[in-house]
């Protein structure tokens, strides 16, 4: 695996310009506290966030440029136009828009073949979760991910993980 990872982040300098970190084995004490990683990658470039915050802040990014957000408006239907899309609305409402940013959650596949049924067939169900520990003692928390990077493995259903502000 670590073979691997070592191709990835040359093609991703090679072909994109992208360099990325190299971190070998004795060195990933500096970066995490786990015997389970046998090397890994730092991208200086990347970050971490939090999705609900960054979705809030894009809603009124979009809203303070006049975009219109309808929420708990469930569509049950899309009808796409020339120049139009009409979504109609589970309370019966009808809705005109020239663009239509169809996003959804992990459960998007259970509503697109009646809402989208052009795309059902390309919409996988992924599941993720987020679990938060009790908040742990300030050293501690250092000592498990001294960098404070976002960690991920290459597995093909992969874990990933960070501390918080609050050292959970």
């Amino acid at each position: 695996k670590a073979r691997a990872l070592r191709d990835d982040a040359d093609m991703l300098a090679s072909r994109y310009d992208y360099p990325l970190c190299w971190i070998e084995a004795p060195e990933l004490s500096q970066w995490i506290a786990s015997p389970r990683y046998v090397a890994g990658i730092h991208d200086a470039r990347s970050g971490h966030l939090h999705p609900l915050k960054y979705c809030l802040g894009l809603a009124r990014a979009a809203a303070g440029l006049g975009v219109r957000l309808h929420e708990q408006s469930a569509v049950t239907r899309i009808d796409s136009g020339r120049d139009v899309v009409t979504l109609h609305t589970d309370a019966g409402a009808r809705l005109q828009a020239r663009q239509l940013l169809l996003a959804g959650n992990v459960y998007l596949h259970e509503f697109a073949p009646a809402v989208a049924p052009k795309l059902a067939a390309r919409i996988m169900p992924v599941g993720t979760y987020i679990v938060a520990s009790a908040p742990l003692e300030p050293a501690l928390a250092a000592s498990l991910i001294p960098s404070r990077s976002a960690v991920c493995d290459t597995n093909f259903v992969l874990d990933y993980f960070r501390l918080t502000a609050d050292h959970r």
